[in-house]
Parts: structure tokens; sequence; C-alpha cells
């Protein structure tokens, strides 16, 4: 049924764009005014430019996103979330790899188009998607806005955010607090496991949910000063500070137990605590050498004190003694320094980009509940690419590649890994018109983790154990797709089919019996992941500047494999929105079903989300009011296919379904504002950490 819709959605928006034509916008590329599209395609990326309709429609820059109703992407402001089909988009601003936070910041009127990357490419270390931000110079001047989303529940929840700019002739100071609070929020798991012991004797367990809570408090706050000499010189520094705690997640239910020997129901009390503290300092440069020449310096560190901790407790009666208590606690601090070197050299058809960076990672771990023991790892990652882009009339051609090299020391263990990895990168792109057709591959490459690679043993359960293997390797993965879109004067098209592999090392869980009631979880190369995948997407004007449709329509195919399991899985997931506008009303209505995809041996589907908001936009003002999950059960799952030990968890929350909130903005400008300072590279200032084995 979902495929035929699916079909007829398509087939209905393709007819409607047959009787469109070209939408023209003028804007002005080098000093030279042309004609253009409302969407124009290029090599690496589509550019957007908003309508005037849609600047005064939006107060910031998500809700600009939300409005220019880009394919394939699903843009949800209640949430404050973007996706596509493939996962998290990555926002930026004029290059710089910014948070939702500073893309609410954003003024509407300064926003000159949006770029959107669905395949970044080799600078920008392959990530999923990008969404970038390209904003105009504006003279002397600053902003206020504050912004507050309130969750009406019996334990208030909600975000609340404020940023101020003020501009000081060439310098920019900058201060941003948000805080997104929930409070006790109620969920309940409904589990079932099953473990098939080494003598043929099988175990069954199943949980009846009784309560659960979600309790975090995420606090961020930033200060920022810019230094702008127009067409020479970028300077730029942030202090950051990101605080949350006490980040809680727990279950509570009663254990019904089958199998090996007959066992009276328990109580069960399971959960995990990760609170976490960070600071963390930014600067940049980018400066102009001339001739078209750009060289951009980016220097990070951060620290991270974070504790992960989990239980698993187990009592006869509720409130009795404990039968079983078994605890997990381990305490981190973290330290990160990265430095970023690119330079960039245009001419008329081509452009080159070489970069350097070099990370460094100190982790030192702490094993609170394991008799104090202390780990010490420490990760040194050098990665050079080149990449050459040319033009040759409608055809765009690009290629590039990448060398990484990453070394881990485990200091107690005296082991060390090193790997060379080089990453190739390419497209072909041609453009004629109203459509446009793309050929691309890269290449990427993933390190072991820490919690992958610590020998430590953890114990879950009274049967479960997990450890670390010092022994793993990187390995490599490999993407290639083709992608064709059309653009009309109601609607735009996209069709794309691609396909995915890791190599045949890839990292992955391995299950394994030492005795006859101990199973251990350790982690192992020797595994192989891959996927094919199509995608339909569309959006169209149905009344212009008052309604809009937008959906896309993915199937994907799944192939695992390892020593001992050979596992395929087909998803479907398909996003829809909507959006009617007309006398300063807006009423916005965004449907989600999320795929279920398979990893090695682990299917797993994150929140599938629908929501409905009625918002009014009066002078600097926004009212809106609105309901989480108006329609169907909020849910996440997560299911283990493995031969030894199976179970199937789906996560549920009655405080999200049918939840009222109520939002109230206030923008208002001064003077004439001068951009916010933005990079055109972010190094990273990623940290290793530790994860507590839980249930």
């Amino acid at each position: 049924m979902i495929h035929r819709l699916g079909f007829v959605f398509m087939s209905l928006l393709v007819f409607l764009s047959a009787a469109g034509q070209t939408d023209s916008l003028r804007h002005e590329l080098h000093e030279i005014v042309v004609e253009a599209a409302s969407v124009i395609h290029k090599s690496d990326k589509d550019l957007y430019l908003p309508s005037k309709r849609v600047r005064e429609m939006s107060n910031n820059g998500l809700i600009l996103l939300q409005n220019m109703q880009i394919p394939t992407l699903s843009v949800n402001v209640m949430s404050e979330s973007v996706s596509n089909s493939s996962g998290e988009v990555q926002f930026r601003i004029n290059g710089r790899v910014a948070t939702v936070n500073e893309v609410k910041a954003l003024q509407p009127e300064s926003i000159v188009r949006i770029e959107y990357h669905d395949n970044p490419g080799i600078r920008y270390n392959n990530v999923n998607a990008i969404v970038d931000y390209i904003v105009k110079n504006i003279d002397m001047g600053g902003a206020f806005m504050a912004d507050a989303m309130y969750w009406m529940r019996k334990n208030p929840s909600g975000n609340i955010f404020g940023n101020l700019q003020i501009n000081s002739g060439n310098s920019q100071f900058g201060f941003t607090v948000s805080d997104n609070l929930r409070n006790n929020a109620e969920i309940w798991r409904e589990y079932h496991e099953k473990i098939n012991f080494p003598n043929g004797a099988t175990l069954e367990r199943e949980e009846t949910p009784i309560s659960g809570v979600y309790d975090s408090n995420q606090l961020h706050a930033s200060a920022n000063y810019s230094y702008i000499l127009p067409q020479k010189t970028t300077i730029y520094a942030s202090l950051n500070l990101t605080h949350m705690s006490p980040n809680t997640q727990s279950f509570y239910g009663k254990l019904t137990s089958t199998g090996i020997a007959d066992q009276s129901p328990v109580y069960l009390s399971v959960g995990k605590l990760t609170p976490m503290t960070s600071p963390s300092l930014n600067l940049y440069l980018d400066q102009k050498l001339g001739n078209r020449q750009t060289l951009v310096v980016d220097i990070a560190a951060k620290f991270i004190n974070n504790k992960s901790e989990s239980y698993y407790v187990e009592r006869l009666s509720e409130g009795g003694e404990s039968i079983t208590d078994i605890q997990t606690s381990i305490q981190d601090r973290n330290w990160a320094l990265g430095i970023e070197a690119d330079y960039i050299k245009e001419w008329n058809y081509s452009k080159f980009t070489a970069g350097v960076s070099w990370n460094k990672y100190l982790n030192r771990s702490t094993y609170l509940t394991s008799d104090k023991s202390v780990y010490h790892v420490t990760r040194d990652k050098v990665y050079g690419f080149a990449e050459y882009m040319h033009r040759i009339k409608k055809v765009y051609l690009t290629a590039g590649v990448g060398i990484e090299y990453d070394n881990q020391v485990l200091k107690e263990s005296n082991r060390e890994n090193s790997s060379v990895k080089v990453i190739p990168n390419f497209s072909a792109v041609w453009r004629a018109g109203w459509s446009t057709l793309r050929l691309s591959g890269q290449g990427n490459s993933r390190a072991p983790m820490l919690s992958e690679t610590n020998p430590t043993m953890q114990q879950i359960d009274n049967y479960l154990y997990q450890v670390g293997n010092p022994d793993l390797k990187s390995y490599s993965s490999w993407r290639a797709d083709l992608k064709w879109t059309q653009t009309f004067k109601r609607i735009n098209t996209s069709l794309q089919v691609g396909y995915w592999s890791t190599s045949d090392n890839a990292i992955a869980p391995y299950y394994y019996w030492d005795d006859a009631s101990h199973l251990i979880t350790t982690y192992t190369n020797g595994h192989r992941n891959s996927m094919w995948w199509w995608q339909a997407s569309a959006s169209a004007k149905i009344i212009p500047d008052w309604l809009y449709v937008n959906g896309t329509l993915d199937m994907s195919r799944y192939y695992t494999s390892g020593s001992d399991y050979r596992h395929s899985h087909t998803s479907w997931s398909y996003n829809g929105s909507l959006i009617l506008s007309h006398w300063g009303f807006q009423l916005l209505f965004s449907y989600n079903r999320e795929a279920t995809a398979l990893t090695d041996e682990m299917l797993h589907r994150n929140e599938s989300f629908n929501t409905i908001m009625l918002t009014y936009n009066w002078r600097d003002w926004q009212f809106g009011a609105g309901v989480f999950m108006p329609f169907g059960k909020y849910n996440q799952e997560l299911t283990l296919l493995n031969q030894h030990y199976n179970y199937s968890q789906i996560m549920r929350s009655n405080f999200i379904e049918r939840m009222c909130v109520l939002k109230l903005s206030y923008n208002i400008r001064w003077g004439k504002q001068k951009q916010k300072v933005e990079k055109l590279v972010d190094v990273s200032n990623e940290s290793m950490s530790s994860k507590a084995a839980s249930r």
C-alpha cells in the first residue's frame, strides 16, 4: 500500500511539473547581473535563493530553511532537527561548521542563499550532507533574539534560547546561551530476550514495563569575537561551554524468566547516567593572498570531563532487598587538540583545494567500580588531501585523494595500532537547463573507538559480560551514487540510486561463551556491511505563496556478514511536510517515518516524529502553538539477531504523544548589522570517551 501511494504521489508531481516553466530570479555573481533559477545546480551543490515571501514568513535561519522546502530535506522546527534519508545533516555558515543555535540566531534578511551539499566530498571528510548558509556583510549595528518553547506536561520541560550580537567597526561581539530541559519525562520499554547456552539449553526473559524516566538539562553557552577586513582578513575566536546533567535514562519492570529452570518473577531496575562538562576554545584565520588564492588556518582545543555509569538491579519484591546488584562507573578526563590548514586556488573554469590536519587525543579512564584501575590512551591522526575541479562546457569533473595516518597507543598494555588509508573521491556532473545528472564515488575510513579497544571486563547482568579488543584495526568503506534532479517553475524533483559497502575487515561485536554460564561480548575485525538504495523526492508550490508540499520516499536493502552469520533486510522510509501561509499565519505539518537500518547483527530504528504547529508573526514577535505526535505511537526500536543472544527492545513514551507546546519568539535588529564571522573550514575537536556496558 505504501509503495502504491508513493508511486501515485510522485506521478502527480511529475504531471504538475509538465505545465511549469523556469522560475527566474535576478542575482549578482562577480558583479555581473544574470538571470538564474530559484534553484541553481552546481557541480558539487545546489544553490537555493530565498524569496521575499519566504523571508517575511521566517524570523530565524531554521524557520527559513523549513520554508524553503528543499527536496530530500526533512526540517522539523519543533524538534529543531534536520535530516535526509541517509541521516543527520551538518549545518555550516559561510563554510564554517555551526550549531542549530547559531542557525537560529541568523537574521533572514542577511541570508543571501542556502547551499545544499548532498554529497560533500573529500574536503568535508565525507559527512552525510551539508546545509551551508551564505550570509552577506552588513554595516554597523546589533541584534537580539530570544526564543522559548514550553512543553505542557506536569513536569515542565522545553527549550530556552537567547542571542546578542554587537558590532563596532570591523569587530563583532556575540553571546549565546541555550537550555534544553527534559524534566523527568516518562518513558518505558518492551523488552524480550533469548539466551542459547552451549549445552543446548535456552533462557527467555520478558520485561513487563512498570515505569521509566528520562531526565536531562543541557546547557550551552558561547562568547565570540571576530575581526573582518573585507576581502582581506578574517579573525575569529570563540569560548564555549557545554554542561549536561544528570542525563539519565532508567527503566523499571517485572522480569519473567522461562527455560533452563523454574524462576520466580523479579522486579528489575536498569539505567544509565552520563553527565558531562566540556569547555572549548576555537581560533580561526582566513587570509586572502591575492590572485584568487586563500589560506585558512583553524585551531581547536577541548577538555571533556564526563562520567558513564550503568546499573542492573533485581529484587524479589517492589522496594525489597536486591538479590542482584551490578554497577559500572567510568570517569573520563579527555583532552583534544586539532590544527588544520587549507589552501584554495580558483580560476575561471577550475578550482584546486589542498589541506592538512593534525588531531591529538589524550584520554584517561578510571574504572571506579573495578578496583579503580586507570587506563591511558593516546591517539594521533594526520590527514592530508588534494582535490581538483574542472568545467568543460556543461560537464563538471572533480577528483581528489586523501591520505590518513592513525596511531593509537594503550599505555598500560603497551600496545600500539597504526594504519594508513588512501581515501579517493570523484564526481562527474552534467547540467543543462532544467536537468542535472551526477555520478559520484568516494571512500572513507573508520578507526576503533575507545569503548571497543579498552580491555577492562565489564559485567552487564548475571550472564552477559563485555570486554574491548586492543588489537582492532581501522577499516575502509566506499560509496557510489547516481542522481538526477529536475527544476521547474512550481516543482522540483529528484531521483537517486546508490550503493555503499565496507571492506571485509569492518569492526563489529562478536559473542562467545568462555564457560557454561558466561557469554562474552567483544569486538573483532572480519565483518562486512553493504547496502543499495533508491530515493524519489519532490517539492511543489501547489498555490504559490500559500501552499507548499514536500515529500521523500526511500527504499534501502541491507546485507551484513561475519564469521558465523549472514543477514539481509529491506527497509522503507518516507517523510512529508505541508506549509499553509496567509495573513501572517502559518500552519505547519510534518510526518516522518525513519528507516530500520541493519548494521552487523543489529536492526535499529530511531524515533519517528509527526508534528502540527500554528504560528503568527507580528512585527518582531512570533507566537505559536502545536502538538507533538498528534498521530500514532512514539517508539524507538533495537533488535539483535545473534545466534547465542538475541533480543528486541521497543522504547515508548506517553510524555511525547499528543503533547501540546507553546512557542514565543522575539527578534529585533538595530542599526546596520555586520555579518557574523564564518569560517571556510572547521577543524575537528572531538574527543574519545568511554561507555559503560548496559543491557
